[in-house]
């Protein structure tokens, strides 16, 4: 089941244009849905349980991820039909929807999702670091 359903993308654009744009095709909106689901979840799955989040349906979905994932998928829509002339607006709203995951990935914002837990329910993260400097110069 998608994530999203066409009645979320109303506040962002207008019915005719996203019937222009898909050319009346679902499959080409879900399709780019998938990919923006994909892009947020590349950001997203270090910290949080990207299953959980995407299984959510209606009112139990975070309204920033809806929102942000319509940005992604409006603007790569765009990209698509007319990759030399998008909208401004498509741009400034993909680009402050990655801005936002950059942060939310890097831990600058922790936003009501759910994170990654092991089977105690205590929280998973994945740790990035380094060996302990030894002292020896080569």
């Amino acid at each position: 089941m998608a994530f999203l359903i066409e009645d979320d993308y109303k506040l962002q654009v207008r019915d005719y244009e996203l019937d222009d744009i898909t050319g009346y095709t679902e499959a080409i909106r879900l399709q780019s849905e998938l990919a923006a689901q994909a892009e947020m979840e590349s950001y997203l799955r270090d910290r949080y349980n990207v299953g959980i989040i995407f299984s959510k349906t209606a009112d139990e979905r975070n309204p920033l991820i809806v929102l942000y994932m319509i940005d992604i998928a409006l603007y790569h829509l765009f990209s698509a039909v007319a990759s030399r002339n998008v909208p401004q607006i498509r741009m400034d709203r993909y680009d402050a929807a990655v801005a936002w995951l950059k942060m939310v990935s890097k831990g600058q914002l922790n936003p009501d999702l759910p994170v990654n837990s092991d089977a105690n329910g205590k929280r998973i993260d994945s740790i990035v670091g380094s060996n302990t400097k030894n002292g020896f110069a080569w």
